[in-house]
């Protein structure tokens, strides 16, 4: 792909450069063409592929970088290295989430801006705005839910160190599972296969040391991994 044209320089006389990357790629040049309409952004896009976009932060420097993913859990590993790498880069994700506590998990990551990737475009370039400027930004729709979410990020941090740490959507599965609700219904909930909710189960059952959905439950209340919520436990509910 062609280089961006160079725009006028914004009146403190900086050029912001942007780094768009996007599961797809007809959505990341959409998301250029709305931030290229501002005079004080320089905005490029990157191949969709985590490896892709390490090299094309060195290829120039880089400000702030959007990345737009269905499963963000790969590009938060490449977030990572990246600000090891440039720790003064900055980043927006514009994620399918499932839940606010996902959110939650960005945020603590380090991720500057958290959006839905149904977004519009005045809060957008809002966020864009707000992250270039040194702060951070987080999508009206989400802030206060996240108040909460980052309590659970914070349970979760504690029972690491005896547990191994279950993952946040490893968590949202398990009080899934609190509430009666099947492998089949916990997939349609958080829109994946029925199949990826078995691998979250075997990974807690292995986590939490336990055998089977009852004993995850009861152990998971037990030491306040879960929300404070009554419990199913009926004979083979959930299975």
């Amino acid at each position: 792909m062609a280089p961006p044209d160079r725009r006028s320089v914004a009146s403190d006389g900086e050029l912001r450069q942007i780094l768009i990357a996007d599961d797809y790629p007809l959505l990341a040049r959409g998301i250029a063409a709305v931030l290229a309409s501002r005079a004080d952004l320089e905005v490029a896009v990157c191949d969709p592929l985590t490896t892709r976009v390490l090299a094309c932060s060195t290829d120039r420097p880089i400000d702030l970088v959007v990345i737009g993913a269905a499963d963000w859990r790969p590009w938060l590993e490449m977030w990572n290295t990246l600000h090891a790498r440039l720790p003064g880069i900055r980043a927006i994700m514009l994620i399918e989430f499932d839940s606010a506590l996902e959110a939650a998990e960005l945020a603590q990551a380090g991720v500057s801006g958290v959006l839905p990737r149904s977004v519009g475009e005045a809060d957008l370039i809002l966020a864009v705005e707000t992250v270039l400027s040194g702060r951070e930004f987080v999508s009206s729709a989400l802030s206060g839910l996240m108040m909460d979410a980052l309590s659970q990020v914070g349970r979760q941090r504690v029972l690491g160190s005896t547990f191994g740490g279950l993952s946040g959507r490893e968590v949202e599965v398990l009080e899934l599972v609190a509430e009666g609700l099947s492998n089949r219904d916990i997939g349609l909930r958080l829109h994946i296969s029925e199949n990826t909710v078995k691998n979250h189960m075997r990974r807690i059952h292995y986590k939490l040391g336990v055998t089977s959905r009852t004993e995850a439950v009861a152990k998971g209340s037990r030491v306040g991994l879960l929300r404070s919520r009554a419990w199913s436990s009926r004979p083979g509910a959930g299975r």
